[in-house]
């Protein structure tokens, strides 16, 4: 291949495979901010906490 040696053509393969993983990352994390699902997500979390909260207090029907 071209004059290169086989550890050569791995080297080179490790380190596209390593370029798209960083790229796809960085896009994950854009794509991310961008629809605000972290922002979603928090929100989600903290309304789940105060239900399960709301959930375990007894209310008045039961005393």
């Amino acid at each position: 291949m071209l004059g290169i040696g086989a550890g050569q053509t791995i080297l080179i393969t490790v380190l596209v495979v390593a370029i798209c993983v960083i790229v796809i990352l960085i896009l994950r994390n854009v794509i991310c901010w961008y629809w605000k699902i972290n922002k979603m997500v928090k929100l989600l979390e903290s309304m789940e906490q105060k239900l399960a909260f709301l959930s375990s207090t007894t209310s008045i029907k039961d005393k």
